[in-house]
């Protein structure tokens, strides 16, 4: 392993150096807690890392909001996003890109970076930092390599972060129909500034956390050529699979005992395609009550599904938001089925949660979809996102005996345990990162 010089006074004031600089603009919600799980996985690795993001919500030690010290800049920053959302008013199957970052003097003159890094490693830049700032940065520390390792698209377009449609980075995004047609020439602008960056950094790394993921970022003409690998997410085996003994309490305990128990996350987001489940039971309790009696819902998140189905007669939970992971354990665990509608993601991560804790998923063909779901062993994948589809595949769970549900979880927590497990991760991880910094 490469050894330090000497730090200076100057070198421990701005924080001494570690091996590994994650860039985050969120250090909470899924990009956050993405990048925390890589850096935890890295530290214990024996890799030392600091976490920089815009503004430092999350409560974890390593982690610098370029704008914490600053009152008057976190107003302007939430200015400047309320402003781009409601001037931009991007089209409800895509998800919101941040037209404008924070200054490159703002971004590069803050006490938030670390005096050496050995690595870059940048897992969102929207709305943080432009491409000039990043190219600075990396010179600043002598040009060490620089990974691209997301979970959706913002990297590869001029900042959209999902619209599975469009094609548009394929080209240069320049007829982006997220956006007014006075906006798009921005949009292209960015996209270039990108593109010419990339081109700057040479010997950069791009990770794909999916198949889609993989195949999208060969697509884009940002990434053509590039060096891409494929690194799926890790979930916690001893966590999320933990409370398989404790199943029939666990159904007393909520209340489901008796039913086939429905799980998914509730969102009033368009991408996370809530209306197609919401269809799917309407369409039970008009033709096919007597199935609807049977079932048992929980759906975790808002309440918009509550609101969409409170005139329907379903036996439905709707705990709103758990941040205790423990917890949501324990609700896959008590469930039969897990139903993902999302209709643009890059995982979801419940997908993975879901299939690590032995519940057997119905999903539409999105992000992960195809890198964890094998038909019929351990799921199904929809045909289309179309809600005759969902409720085919309902029916036929529905179905299904006991004792083929019970060897669908087993499948499904085997498979989730070699595709998703700690020790494949940390092997695929740590081989990067020790071949990126030259310690092998």
């Amino acid at each position: 392993m490469a050894r330090w010089r000497c730090m200076s006074k100057r070198d421990a004031e701005a924080g001494g150096a570690v091996d590994v600089l994650l860039i985050s603009t969120y250090d909470t919600d899924g990009a956050g807690k993405f990048t925390h799980l890589l850096a935890r996985t890295l530290q214990e690795l024996g890799h030392s890392t600091r976490v920089v993001c815009v503004r430092k919500r999350s409560a974890d030690a390593a982690t610098y909001g370029v704008i914490d010290h600053s009152p008057f800049g976190k107003i302007v920053y939430r200015l400047r996003e309320e402003i781009d959302r409601r001037l931009f008013r991007p089209r409800p199957e895509y998800a919101f890109i941040h037209m404008r970052g924070l200054a490159d003097r703002t971004v590069l003159a803050a006490n938030v970076w670390p005096a050496r890094c050995r690595l870059i490693i940048c897992t969102f830049l929207s709305g943080m930092m432009s491409p000039a700032a990043l190219l600075a940065l990396r010179s600043r520390y002598g040009s060490p390599r620089v990974v691209f390792y997301g979970v959706d698209m913002n990297f590869y377009t001029a900042g959209c972060h999902y619209a599975r449609e469009c094609a548009g980075y394929r080209n240069d995004c320049s007829a982006c129909p997220a956006v007014p047609a006075f906006a798009r020439g921005l949009v292209r602008r960015t996209f270039l500034q990108r593109q010419a960056c990339y081109r700057m950094l040479g010997d950069h790394v791009v990770v794909a956390s999916s198949h889609e993921h993989h195949q999208q970022i060969r697509s884009s003409t940002l990434f053509g050529g590039a060096d891409v690998r494929r690194i799926l997410m890790s979930v916690d085996h001893l966590l999320f699979g933990g409370f398989e003994a404790s199943r029939g309490e666990l159904r007393d305990r909520y209340g489901l005992s008796g039913s086939r128990v429905v799980l998914l996350r509730s969102s009033s987001e368009p991408r996370k395609g809530c209306d197609l489940f919401v269809e799917a039971v309407r369409w039970f309790a008009e033709n096919d009550p007597a199935a609807l009696d049977k079932l048992a819902i929980v759906a975790i998140g808002d309440q918009y599904v509550a609101e969409c189905l409170k005139d329907c007669e379903v036996r439905l939970l709707s705990p709103g938001y758990i941040a205790d992971e423990a917890e949501l354990a324990r609700l896959y665990a008590a469930a039969d089925v897990f139903v993902n509608t999302s209709l643009a993601d890059g995982g979801p991560v419940m997908l993975a949660q879901a299939l690590m804790s032995g519940t057997p998923v119905i999903t539409t063909d999105v992000g992960l979809a195809r890198d964890l779901v094998a038909p019929p062993s351990n799921g199904r994948i929809l045909a289309l996102p179309a809600a005759a589809d969902l409720v085919m595949a309902m029916v036929e769970f529905c179905g299904l005996d006991e004792d083929s549900l019970r060897a669908m979880r087993v499948q499904a927590r085997e498979m989730a345990v070699e595709r998703l497990g700690k020790e494949g991760y940390m092997k695929e991880l740590g081989g990067l990162v020790e071949e990126l910094i030259g310690e092998r």
